[in-house]
Formats: structure tokens, sequence, C-alpha cells
């Protein structure tokens, strides 16, 4: 189940290169979501996770990024790839996204991102969503599982590559 996704980056992340990225496509790919489901990028960037989700099963994508430039180049990325009338994108932090329930919701940016923004993230996770984290350092793994453990989320599968580490978290009772 390969879907090829062409991403012009132009001055946004999220080309499939980088090993954050990379892991965030390995953990979809190991639990796509629900066909009919809804997901959610957080920091989106060229689009390539939401889009990704789309190729995967989703029925509806958002994106949001505080990067005015993110918002034409997800669009454009979107048109590339025959999705856009599946994809919405909007400038902004999280507040800028539909409420949920969201069945997938990816954060692929730094920790010190994440953490801050943990209960509005859980808040938009359907009861058995999917919230992938990445964007993490190895040596912050323990403080973000710590973190998540504390809103009731545990680690189903995890990741590494380099110095890199990303997770698709569970409710525990999920």
């Amino acid at each position: 189940n390969r879907h090829v996704l062409r991403i012009d980056p132009k001055m946004s992340f999220g080309t499939g290169y980088h090993e954050s990225t990379r892991l965030c496509l390995r953990l979809l790919s190991e639990h796509p979501p629900a066909d009919g489901g809804r997901a959610l990028d957080v920091g989106t960037g060229t689009g390539v996770l939401a889009l990704a989700a789309l190729a995967a099963g989703a029925e509806e994508a958002w994106g949001v990024d505080v990067d005015p430039w993110s918002v034409p180049n997800a669009t454009e990325n979107a048109e590339r790839n025959a999705m856009s009338e599946r994809f919405h994108v909007a400038e902004g932090s999280l507040e800028a996204a539909p409420d949920g329930p969201y069945d997938l919701v990816f954060a692929n940016i730094l920790k010190s991102t994440i953490l801050p923004m943990l209960p509005q993230l859980d808040a938009r996770l359907a009861p058995d969503g999917d919230l992938i984290l990445a964007g993490i350092l190895q040596t912050e793994r323990d403080e973000v599982v710590e973190a998540c453990a504390a809103r009731g989320l545990a680690p189903a599968s995890e990741g590494t590559e380099n110095e890199w580490w990303a997770c698709r978290m569970r409710r525990e009772d999920a």
C-alpha cells in the first residue's frame, strides 16, 4: 500500500527526507486511519503528513501552521496530489483548526512546542484516536512519555532514526 506524493517544499518544512518526517510516515503506515477518519497536522509545513493520511484512508485532513508561507505551499501540494477537496489548511496555531474529534493528530514539531500544547492536542483527539508526536530528540523521550502519561496517553509504538524519536500515543483505556 505505497502511495507516491509529489511535494514541492518551497520555503516550508516537510519533504519526507528529514528523519522526523520519515518516522511519522512509518508510524502512519503501521496503523493507518480508518476509512472516513479525520486527521489534523499541527505544524503542517508542506502538508506532507496530512496528505499522507488522506492517501492512507482518511476522509478529511486539516493542517495548521504559524508560518504564513506554509498555507499556500500546502494548498499547492494538495492540488498537485488531487486532494484539495479533502484537505484544508489554515494559518495559525492549533486554535486555527476546527474542534475535533480527530482520529489521527500529528505534531512533528519541537518538544518545547509540543509539551505546552499537549492538553489541546489531547482535547482534539477522538477517544480511540492516535497522536503521532515527532521532532523530538531521543534524549527527550522520557520527558515526553511522562507528560503524555499524566494525560492518560501511552506509547503504542515508537521509532528512532539517528538522534530523533517519534511515537504513536493512544489513550490507555482505548
